[in-house]
Order: structure tokens, then sequence, then C-alpha cells
């Protein structure tokens, strides 16, 4: 499962020797500060995940509880802290990926149109890399299109987005 809160992203499965334990991961160590503050963290470079911890389940959900009970926003972006940009570029670079795969249901599995947004996500993170933090926004996807000159292929999604879907 993985989960993003304003201030940690957390990966946590089931022990697969003991169903009561989970392992808690998160890519860095503030984010398991804040998440789970007196879990004992472990860190290794050989892991996906450099940072671990093994916690018993009720102590997982309890945290994860907490943080569904002290939510007081009604949009994500806005509460990730501005002291963590990178983090709030990576945030909307999964919401982009959520993005391409919402639109994969109209227009069927590994399309070019899917393809394309994939194509242009990487670049857009790449951009990002390179730019040093600058947030570039979100494109939509006919942007997406018209900036790798596909205006024909974009102004037909749009008429099959609009036109042909069952909005009911």
């Amino acid at each position: 499962m993985w989960i993003f809160t304003p201030y940690s992203f957390v990966a946590i499965t089931r022990d697969k020797d003991d169903s009561e334990q989970r392992h808690v991961r998160t890519r860095r160590k503030q984010h398991m500060e804040a998440m789970f503050p007196n879990a004992k963290c472990q860190f290794s470079m050989e892991t996906d995940y450099p940072f671990l911890a093994q916690m018993h389940s009720d102590d997982v959900a309890e945290a994860v509880l907490d943080q569904i009970t002290r939510m007081n926003y009604t949009h994500f972006q806005t509460v990730v802290p501005p002291m963590q940009p990178n983090y709030l570029e990576a945030c909307n670079n999964v919401w982009r990926v959520m993005q391409a795969f919402q639109y994969s249901q109209y227009y069927g599995p590994k399309t070019d149109f899917e393809k394309l947004v994939s194509h242009c996500i990487f670049q857009a993170v790449d951009q990002m890399k390179r730019r040093s933090g600058k947030y570039l926004g979100t494109p939509t996807a006919r942007q997406i299109m018209q900036e790798y000159k596909h205006e024909r292929k974009a102004q037909q999604i749009e008429h099959r987005f609009i036109h042909e879907r069952d909005w009911s």
C-alpha cells in the first residue's frame, strides 16, 4: 500500500512470516519520522527503499487513522510544505501517471495516446530535474498533444471524450 500525506510518502506491506507485522518503507528518513515518529528505522542502500521499519499492524493502523482524523485540507497539493518542492513535484508526477491511467479506460490499453502521455510525463520529470525545483504545472492531455504537434489527434480525442462518453 502506498500512502501520500503532506509530509511523507510511505510504502506498507505485510511481513511474509508474521501476519501481525508490517514493513514500513520510505525513501527519505524524515518521511518515516513524520508519520511514524517512534519507529525504529533501519537504513540500507541495498534495497529499493533505503529506510525500513518493522512495526506491529495495530501501530501502523493507528498512525494512518491519525493522519485521516487530523486531515483539515480539501486539496492535497496546497498543503505540501514549501520546503519540500521536490516532494510536491513527485506527488504531481504520480498524479499525472494516474491521469494517463484514467484516460486509458476510454482509449484502450497501450494506445498511441497513452504512450505519448507517458513519454511526455517522463520528459517533464527530466525538465523539472534540470530546472532544479521549478514547478511546471500540470499539463492537460490536450496541451500535451498540441505541444507534440498532434493537433488533429488531440481534436479527435477531445471529441471522443466529450461527445462519445456515457456521462451518466
